[in-house]
Order: structure tokens, then sequence, then C-alpha cells
């Protein structure tokens, strides 16, 4: 947890011209709110955010569009994002230009999120589906995943 404070106090204090910033998934999405926090007060510049392999629960999506409203790129590639929480990034960040939920799990990339998502120049979607089956075809819930994993 010390590495994780004197991050974001190094944030705050030493970039504020910090533009894009890309984080590893799974320890910085526990902590994600709070580098979101950082970086809305101390950097005026930042448009760009990479969190691959996430889980995007609606906490972290509402974090998103609260805290980086004029975020112009996000990459969350390989994430856990359901339908619902794709819906409140593509609806409350508008000035995103460039969108990858490319192989995420928890949404299937149909007409109705390509439609939501037309305002966005790039939106990448490819390899996206509603669920993730193992070797022998049973759906693997991807919450129990996380769970264990925070536990652990």
């Amino acid at each position: 947890m010390a590495v994780q404070k004197r991050f974001l106090n190094y944030i705050a204090d030493e970039c504020p011209a910090l533009i894009y910033l890309s984080l590893p998934s799974r320890d910085a999405i526990l902590n994600l709110f709070n580098i979101l926090i950082q970086i809305s007060l101390a950097c005026n510049k930042f448009s760009g955010l990479r969190i691959s392999f996430a889980n995007i629960q609606e906490e972290e999506a509402l974090a998103i569009v609260a805290l980086l409203p004029d975020i112009k790129y996000l990459v969350l590639r390989g994430a856990w994002i359901n339908f619902k929480n794709l819906v409140i990034i593509l609806q409350g960040c508008k000035n995103l230009v460039h969108l990858d939920v490319s192989n995420c799990l928890g949404f299937d990339p149909d007409e109705k999120v390509l439609e939501l998502a037309s305002h966005i120049k790039t939106f990448k979607c490819e390899g996206s589906m509603l669920e993730d089956y193992d070797d022998d075809d049973y759906a693997i819930d991807h919450d129990d995943l996380v769970y264990d994993y925070i536990s652990s």
C-alpha cells in the first residue's frame, strides 16, 4: 500500500503535465478511484487512460465518467465490463475519440453497442463477447475469479 500512496503523491505533485497513463490491471483497479481523483485534481491536460484486463464494475465506470469527463483516449482491452457499465462510459464520456474495448467479456458488440459508440472516431470491440467459456463449454463467472484473486 505504501508504494501506491507514493505513486498517488507523485502524480499529484510531480506530473501536472501528465497526458496519458497506462496502469497495470489488477492492483491499479483496486485503487482506481483514488488514482483518478489525483489525476483530475492535478493534471489539467490529461486525455488518455489504459487499464487492460481489469474488472470494470459500475463504480469504476462512474468514476471514469465523473473524474475524467474530458477524456479522449480510453483503452480497456481485455477487460471484464458488462453492457450497462459500457453504456455508462459511452454516454458519459462525450469527448472520446478512441475507445478500445476489444477482447472484453461481459457484452456482445451488437448493433446497439455500435450505435451508442457511433460518435467515437475509433471504436474497437473486436473479439468481445458476452460470456467466456472454459474448455468444456461451461460459462466462467469472472466475478468469482476476481473475488478469489482479491481474497488471496
